[in-house]
């Protein structure tokens, strides 16, 4: 089963996120970075809220 969890920008914006991402992830709202590929799991960049179902 894949995990998500939701990180929250510095915008603001809430959003979900796979937790092993291959590629750099970015904030939908003001492109901030927000995860980092790192082979295993992310080196995240915004702040973990939770985990997601």
């Amino acid at each position: 089963m894949a995990k998500f969890i939701v990180v929250k920008c510095k915008c603001g914006n809430e959003q979900k996120i796979f937790a092993a991402p291959a590629m750099n992830v970015q904030c939908r709202v003001c492109n901030e970075l927000l995860a980092q590929p790192t082979g295993g799991g992310a080196a995240l960049l915004g702040k973990h809220i939770k985990d997601a179902e």
